[in-house]
């Protein structure tokens, strides 16, 4: 189940930022396909953000005892899943509502379709915050500089020094 929060956690990202320009693009061209078509990806994006949000704990449980893991950096992220989920939720409800009047009325209420477009961005960018510090986990040459002692979070240990030999930025691995 860890290894399905890997492949699920994706789609919100890149989903929202698709659909995001499918909506713009809909609104602008006042394509009511486009529109309606960028409501039920909404749907779709909520679905796989829940099925991220709910396969976390599993992958947490794959990584904590990983040597570079810290309680500290993965809290980060489950604090910003929630907060994303959240507004991802809300706006599957919404797009959900929208697609419900849809049905009945054959329009779309232009007021509601930009209030989702505001919804979105927002959605867009916790959503990409959240994989930010999701990819930190794991990804420690991401993380910004802390302290020694605070990488590893043993009390009182020390972070592994990382020297930058060959001149190119990159710190290299400390265990060859």
């Amino acid at each position: 189940m860890g290894h399905l929060h890997l492949i699920l956690n994706h789609f919100p990202v890149v989903g929202l930022f698709f659909t995001v320009v499918l909506l713009a693009f809909g609104l602008k061209k006042n394509s009511l396909d486009l529109q309606v078509a960028s409501l039920w990806a909404f749907v779709a994006i909520a679905i796989f953000a829940t099925g991220a949000y709910l396969t976390g704990e599993f992958a947490e449980e794959m990584v904590e005892h990983m040597p570079g893991i810290t309680e500290a950096v993965v809290h980060k992220h489950e604090v910003a899943a929630r907060v994303a989920l959240a507004a991802i939720g809300l706006l599957g409800a919404l797009a959900i509502a929208g697609l419900v009047h849809y049905r009945k009325n054959k329009t779309l209420h232009t007021g509601i379709m930009k209030g989702l477009m505001a919804l979105s961005i927002i959605a867009a960018i916790l959503a990409g915050r959240t994989a930010s510090l999701g990819g930190q986990v794991r990804h420690t040459e991401i993380r910004s500089k802390a302290p020694a002692g605070t990488e590893t979070g043993g009390e009182g240990a020390e972070a592994p020094e990382e020297e930058d030999s060959e001149g190119d930025g990159m710190p290299e691995p400390t265990n060859r």
